[in-house]
Protein backbone atom coordinates (compact mmCIF):
# COMPACT_ATOMS: atom_id res chain seq x y z
CA UNK A 1 0.00 0.00 0.00
CA UNK A 2 1.26 3.47 -0.90
CA UNK A 3 1.20 5.76 2.13
CA UNK A 4 2.76 8.80 0.43
CA UNK A 5 -0.45 10.83 0.40
CA UNK A 6 -1.16 9.77 3.97
CA UNK A 7 2.31 10.88 5.02
CA UNK A 8 1.85 14.28 3.38
CA UNK A 9 -1.44 14.91 5.19
CA UNK A 10 0.06 13.85 8.50
CA UNK A 11 2.91 16.31 8.02
CA UNK A 12 0.50 19.13 7.17
CA UNK A 13 -2.27 18.54 9.66
CA UNK A 14 -1.01 16.70 12.74
CA UNK A 15 1.17 18.05 15.51
CA UNK A 16 2.59 16.49 18.67
CA UNK A 17 2.61 18.14 22.07
CA UNK A 18 5.19 17.71 24.87
CA UNK A 19 2.25 17.24 27.30
CA UNK A 20 2.04 13.66 26.10
CA UNK A 21 5.80 13.08 26.16
CA UNK A 22 6.14 13.82 22.45
CA UNK A 23 3.77 11.01 21.53
CA UNK A 24 0.29 12.56 21.67
CA UNK A 25 -1.44 14.51 19.00
CA UNK A 26 -4.55 16.63 19.53
CA UNK A 27 -6.70 17.34 16.50
CA UNK A 28 -9.72 19.66 16.50
CA UNK A 29 -11.57 18.23 13.53
CA UNK A 30 -12.85 14.65 13.57
CA UNK A 31 -13.66 14.94 9.90
CA UNK A 32 -10.04 15.78 9.14
CA UNK A 33 -8.77 12.82 11.13
CA UNK A 34 -11.08 10.27 9.59
CA UNK A 35 -10.31 11.47 6.10
CA UNK A 36 -6.60 11.34 6.84
CA UNK A 37 -6.91 7.79 8.15
CA UNK A 38 -8.69 6.67 4.99
CA UNK A 39 -6.81 8.81 2.49
CA UNK A 40 -4.63 5.93 1.28
CA UNK A 41 -7.67 3.81 0.42
CA UNK A 42 -9.47 4.31 -2.90
CA UNK A 43 -12.99 4.35 -1.52
CA UNK A 44 -15.75 6.65 -0.37
CA UNK A 45 -15.67 7.51 3.33
CA UNK A 46 -18.93 8.69 4.82
CA UNK A 47 -18.81 11.00 7.83
CA UNK A 48 -22.05 12.15 9.40
CA UNK A 49 -21.21 15.43 11.02
CA UNK A 50 -21.83 19.11 11.05
CA UNK A 51 -18.52 20.95 10.69
CA UNK A 52 -19.36 24.50 11.64
CA UNK A 53 -20.82 24.16 15.15
CA UNK A 54 -17.94 22.26 16.70
CA UNK A 55 -18.97 19.07 14.88
CA UNK A 56 -22.07 18.99 16.98
CA UNK A 57 -24.50 16.75 15.16
CA UNK A 58 -23.86 13.18 14.11
CA UNK A 59 -27.39 12.89 12.73
CA UNK A 60 -27.75 15.80 10.32
CA UNK A 61 -24.45 15.44 8.49
CA UNK A 62 -22.70 15.76 5.19
CA UNK A 63 -21.42 13.00 2.91
CA UNK A 64 -17.75 13.71 2.32
CA UNK A 65 -15.59 12.22 -0.43
CA UNK A 66 -11.82 12.10 -0.53
CA UNK A 67 -11.67 15.03 -2.95
CA UNK A 68 -12.92 17.27 -0.11
CA UNK A 69 -9.92 16.52 2.11
CA UNK A 70 -7.75 19.44 1.06
CA UNK A 71 -10.57 21.98 1.36
CA UNK A 72 -11.45 20.73 4.83
CA UNK A 73 -7.85 20.96 5.94
CA UNK A 74 -7.64 24.49 4.62
CA UNK A 75 -10.75 25.43 6.63
CA UNK A 76 -9.39 24.15 9.91
CA UNK A 77 -10.26 26.60 12.75
CA UNK A 78 -6.94 25.96 14.49
CA UNK A 79 -4.11 28.46 13.90
CA UNK A 80 -0.91 27.17 12.22
CA UNK A 81 1.33 24.96 14.34
CA UNK A 82 4.02 27.58 14.63
CA UNK A 83 1.57 29.99 16.33
CA UNK A 84 0.87 27.40 19.01
CA UNK A 85 4.47 26.36 19.57
CA UNK A 86 3.80 22.89 18.13
CA UNK A 87 6.01 20.79 15.92
CA UNK A 88 4.78 19.07 12.75
CA UNK A 89 4.56 15.32 13.18
CA UNK A 90 7.07 13.15 11.34
CA UNK A 91 6.21 9.49 10.89
CA UNK A 92 7.91 6.80 8.86
CA UNK A 93 6.14 5.02 6.03
CA UNK A 94 5.36 1.83 7.95
CA UNK A 95 5.03 3.32 11.42
CA UNK A 96 1.82 2.41 13.26
CA UNK A 97 -0.14 4.82 15.42
CA UNK A 98 -2.66 4.54 18.23
CA UNK A 99 -6.01 6.34 18.05
CA UNK A 100 -7.91 7.63 21.09
CA UNK A 101 -11.64 8.23 20.62
CA UNK A 102 -13.97 9.77 23.22
CA UNK A 103 -17.18 7.85 22.64
CA UNK A 104 -20.45 6.68 24.14
CA UNK A 105 -22.32 5.31 21.14
CA UNK A 106 -19.24 3.56 19.66
CA UNK A 107 -19.70 5.11 16.23
CA UNK A 108 -16.49 7.09 15.70
CA UNK A 109 -14.24 4.38 17.12
CA UNK A 110 -16.02 1.77 15.00
CA UNK A 111 -15.05 3.83 11.94
CA UNK A 112 -11.46 3.58 13.15
CA UNK A 113 -11.84 -0.19 13.51
CA UNK A 114 -13.07 -0.50 9.92
CA UNK A 115 -10.21 1.74 8.75
CA UNK A 116 -7.72 -0.56 10.48
CA UNK A 117 -9.23 -3.62 8.87
CA UNK A 118 -9.00 -1.85 5.50
CA UNK A 119 -5.25 -1.44 5.95
CA UNK A 120 -4.68 1.85 7.79
CA UNK A 121 -1.64 1.35 10.10
CA UNK A 122 -3.42 1.56 13.45
CA UNK A 123 -2.02 -0.32 16.42
CA UNK A 124 -4.54 0.18 19.21
CA UNK A 125 -7.96 1.83 19.31
CA UNK A 126 -8.31 3.45 22.73
CA UNK A 127 -11.92 3.81 23.84
CA UNK A 128 -12.29 6.81 26.17
CA UNK A 129 -15.44 6.90 28.30
CA UNK A 130 -16.77 9.35 30.85
CA UNK A 131 -18.41 8.25 34.11
CA UNK A 132 -21.08 6.42 32.12
CA UNK A 133 -18.38 3.82 31.61
CA UNK A 134 -20.37 0.89 30.25
CA UNK A 135 -17.93 0.52 27.33
CA UNK A 136 -14.94 0.59 29.68
CA UNK A 137 -16.48 -2.26 31.67
CA UNK A 138 -17.35 -4.18 28.51
CA UNK A 139 -13.86 -4.00 27.01
CA UNK A 140 -12.20 -5.04 30.26
CA UNK A 141 -14.64 -7.74 31.41
CA UNK A 142 -16.47 -8.93 28.31
CA UNK A 143 -19.77 -8.16 30.02
CA UNK A 144 -22.06 -5.43 28.70
CA UNK A 145 -24.34 -4.26 31.50
CA UNK A 146 -26.65 -1.29 31.08
CA UNK A 147 -28.31 -1.80 34.48
CA UNK A 148 -26.91 1.33 36.10
CA UNK A 149 -27.80 4.95 36.68
CA UNK A 150 -27.28 7.30 33.76
CA UNK A 151 -25.11 10.17 34.99
CA UNK A 152 -25.31 13.70 33.64
CA UNK A 153 -21.65 14.55 32.97
CA UNK A 154 -19.72 17.47 31.51
CA UNK A 155 -19.37 15.49 28.26
CA UNK A 156 -23.07 14.93 27.51
CA UNK A 157 -22.66 13.51 24.01
CA UNK A 158 -21.15 10.47 25.69
CA UNK A 159 -23.89 10.04 28.30
CA UNK A 160 -25.13 6.75 26.86
CA UNK A 161 -25.81 3.33 28.38
CA UNK A 162 -26.82 1.45 25.23
CA UNK A 163 -24.22 1.87 22.49
CA UNK A 164 -26.18 1.19 19.33
CA UNK A 165 -23.13 0.78 17.09
CA UNK A 166 -21.59 -1.93 19.27
CA UNK A 167 -23.57 -4.74 17.68
CA UNK A 168 -21.74 -4.03 14.41
CA UNK A 169 -18.47 -4.81 16.18
CA UNK A 170 -20.00 -7.91 17.77
CA UNK A 171 -20.90 -9.08 14.27
CA UNK A 172 -17.22 -8.96 13.34
CA UNK A 173 -16.05 -10.56 16.58
CA UNK A 174 -18.35 -13.58 16.20
CA UNK A 175 -17.37 -14.15 12.56
CA UNK A 176 -20.71 -12.88 11.25
CA UNK A 177 -22.80 -15.43 13.15
CA UNK A 178 -26.24 -13.80 13.17
CA UNK A 179 -27.58 -16.22 15.76
CA UNK A 180 -24.96 -15.05 18.26
CA UNK A 181 -25.89 -11.42 17.66
CA UNK A 182 -29.60 -12.16 18.08
CA UNK A 183 -28.92 -13.96 21.34
CA UNK A 184 -26.80 -11.15 22.80
CA UNK A 185 -29.09 -8.33 21.71
CA UNK A 186 -32.07 -10.29 22.98
CA UNK A 187 -30.38 -10.74 26.34
CA UNK A 188 -29.61 -7.02 26.51
CA UNK A 189 -33.24 -6.15 25.80
CA UNK A 190 -34.68 -8.64 28.28
CA UNK A 191 -32.06 -8.80 31.04
CA UNK A 192 -30.13 -5.60 30.52
CA UNK A 193 -26.83 -7.37 29.91
CA UNK A 194 -24.95 -9.94 27.85
CA UNK A 195 -21.55 -11.65 27.94
CA UNK A 196 -19.33 -12.33 24.94
CA UNK A 197 -17.42 -15.57 24.48
CA UNK A 198 -13.76 -15.99 25.42
CA UNK A 199 -12.78 -16.06 21.75
CA UNK A 200 -14.67 -12.81 21.09
CA UNK A 201 -13.02 -11.12 24.06
CA UNK A 202 -9.56 -12.13 22.86
CA UNK A 203 -10.31 -10.59 19.47
CA UNK A 204 -11.69 -7.48 21.16
CA UNK A 205 -8.54 -6.91 23.21
CA UNK A 206 -6.33 -7.32 20.14
CA UNK A 207 -7.67 -4.04 18.79
CA UNK A 208 -9.18 -2.13 21.72
CA UNK A 209 -8.19 -0.66 25.07
CA UNK A 210 -10.75 0.92 27.39
CA UNK A 211 -10.51 3.52 30.16
CA UNK A 212 -12.62 6.38 31.54
CA UNK A 213 -12.27 9.83 33.06
CA UNK A 214 -14.33 11.50 35.80
CA UNK A 215 -15.66 15.05 35.53
CA UNK A 216 -12.94 16.27 37.91
CA UNK A 217 -10.26 14.66 35.74
CA UNK A 218 -11.87 16.20 32.67
CA UNK A 219 -11.73 19.73 34.11
CA UNK A 220 -8.16 19.25 35.30
CA UNK A 221 -7.06 18.11 31.86
CA UNK A 222 -8.59 21.16 30.18
CA UNK A 223 -6.74 23.48 32.56
CA UNK A 224 -3.44 21.60 32.43
CA UNK A 225 -3.27 21.67 28.65
CA UNK A 226 -4.25 25.32 28.43
CA UNK A 227 -1.85 26.43 31.17
CA UNK A 228 1.09 24.70 29.51
CA UNK A 229 0.37 25.25 25.84
CA UNK A 230 -2.36 27.87 25.44
CA UNK A 231 -4.46 25.24 23.68
CA UNK A 232 -8.14 25.15 24.56
CA UNK A 233 -10.02 21.84 24.29
CA UNK A 234 -13.61 20.87 24.98
CA UNK A 235 -14.83 18.41 27.61
CA UNK A 236 -15.05 15.42 25.27
CA UNK A 237 -11.53 15.91 23.97
CA UNK A 238 -10.38 16.29 27.57
CA UNK A 239 -11.83 12.85 28.37
CA UNK A 240 -9.74 11.42 25.53
CA UNK A 241 -6.58 13.23 26.68
CA UNK A 242 -7.05 12.06 30.27
CA UNK A 243 -7.59 8.47 29.16
CA UNK A 244 -4.53 8.62 26.90
CA UNK A 245 -2.32 9.56 29.84
CA UNK A 246 -3.70 6.60 31.77
CA UNK A 247 -3.04 4.36 28.77
CA UNK A 248 0.62 5.41 28.63
CA UNK A 249 1.04 4.86 32.37
CA UNK A 250 -0.59 1.44 32.12
CA UNK A 251 1.04 0.08 28.97
CA UNK A 252 4.25 2.10 28.55
CA UNK A 253 3.35 2.23 24.85
CA UNK A 254 5.66 4.67 23.03
CA UNK A 255 3.81 4.84 19.70
CA UNK A 256 2.64 8.19 18.38
CA UNK A 257 -1.05 8.65 19.16
CA UNK A 258 -3.87 10.52 17.46
CA UNK A 259 -6.36 11.96 19.93
CA UNK A 260 -9.60 12.56 18.07
CA UNK A 261 -11.36 15.75 19.07
CA UNK A 262 -15.08 15.32 18.50
CA UNK A 263 -16.34 18.72 19.63
CA UNK A 264 -15.45 22.39 19.98
CA UNK A 265 -14.96 24.36 23.21
CA UNK A 266 -17.51 26.82 21.82
CA UNK A 267 -20.18 24.18 22.31
CA UNK A 268 -19.46 23.89 26.04
CA UNK A 269 -18.26 27.36 27.10
CA UNK A 270 -19.49 27.07 30.69
CA UNK A 271 -17.62 23.86 31.52
CA UNK A 272 -14.51 24.82 29.56
CA UNK A 273 -14.13 28.26 31.10
CA UNK A 274 -14.94 26.98 34.59
CA UNK A 275 -12.02 24.59 34.17
CA UNK A 276 -9.72 27.49 33.31
CA UNK A 277 -10.82 29.67 36.21
CA UNK A 278 -13.72 29.28 38.66
CA UNK A 279 -14.43 33.01 38.39
CA UNK A 280 -16.12 32.28 35.06
CA UNK A 281 -18.81 30.27 36.83
CA UNK A 282 -20.80 33.48 37.35
CA UNK A 283 -20.54 34.57 33.72
CA UNK A 284 -23.43 34.44 31.26
CA UNK A 285 -23.06 31.71 28.62
CA UNK A 286 -23.15 34.29 25.83
CA UNK A 287 -20.33 36.28 27.40
CA UNK A 288 -18.34 33.07 27.77
CA UNK A 289 -18.34 32.61 24.00
CA UNK A 290 -16.25 35.76 23.73
CA UNK A 291 -13.88 34.43 26.38
CA UNK A 292 -13.50 31.11 24.55
CA UNK A 293 -12.73 33.02 21.34
CA UNK A 294 -10.15 35.12 23.17
CA UNK A 295 -8.36 32.22 24.82
CA UNK A 296 -8.49 29.88 21.82
CA UNK A 297 -7.53 32.57 19.30
CA UNK A 298 -10.41 31.35 17.13
CA UNK A 299 -13.46 33.12 15.78
CA UNK A 300 -16.87 32.35 17.23
CA UNK A 301 -18.65 30.04 14.73
CA UNK A 302 -21.15 31.89 12.56
CA UNK A 303 -24.01 29.77 13.88
CA UNK A 304 -23.31 30.98 17.42
CA UNK A 305 -22.14 34.53 16.82
CA UNK A 306 -24.63 37.13 18.11
CA UNK A 307 -27.03 34.35 19.08
CA UNK A 308 -28.06 36.35 22.16
CA UNK A 309 -29.52 39.01 19.87
CA UNK A 310 -31.66 36.64 17.83
CA UNK A 311 -35.39 36.29 18.21
CA UNK A 312 -36.51 33.34 20.32
CA UNK A 313 -38.62 31.07 18.12
CA UNK A 314 -39.66 28.35 20.53
CA UNK A 315 -40.89 28.89 24.06
CA UNK A 316 -42.82 25.69 24.70
CA UNK A 317 -41.88 23.80 27.89
CA UNK A 318 -43.26 20.45 28.96
CA UNK A 319 -42.69 17.87 31.68
CA UNK A 320 -41.09 14.61 30.61
CA UNK A 321 -44.27 12.64 31.33
CA UNK A 322 -46.07 14.90 28.84
CA UNK A 323 -43.54 14.59 26.03
CA UNK A 324 -45.66 12.18 24.01
CA UNK A 325 -48.80 14.27 24.09
CA UNK A 326 -46.79 17.43 23.42
CA UNK A 327 -45.33 15.94 20.25
CA UNK A 328 -48.82 15.04 19.06
CA UNK A 329 -49.89 18.60 19.80
CA UNK A 330 -47.02 20.04 17.76
CA UNK A 331 -47.78 17.68 14.88
CA UNK A 332 -51.50 18.48 15.21
CA UNK A 333 -52.37 14.81 15.36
Amino acid sequence: MDYRSLDQKFEKALYWMPEFEKRGIVIRSLITVLLILTLSISSLFVVFQKYNIGLASLISGEVLTLKNTQSLLSKSPIPPAEEKGLTPLKRSKNEKINVVVPTGNFGDILAGYYAKKMGVPINKLICASNENNVLYDFINTGVYNRKRELKATLSPSMDILVSSNLERLLYELCSHDVSVINSMVGSLNKKGEFTITRDMKEKLLEDFYGEFATDDQTLKTIKDIYDKYGYLIDTHTAVACSVYKKYVEDTKDNLKTVIISTASPFKFPNSVMKAINKKFTSYDDFDLLDKVAELSNCDIPKSLKDISKRRILHRMVCKKENMGSTIFKILKI
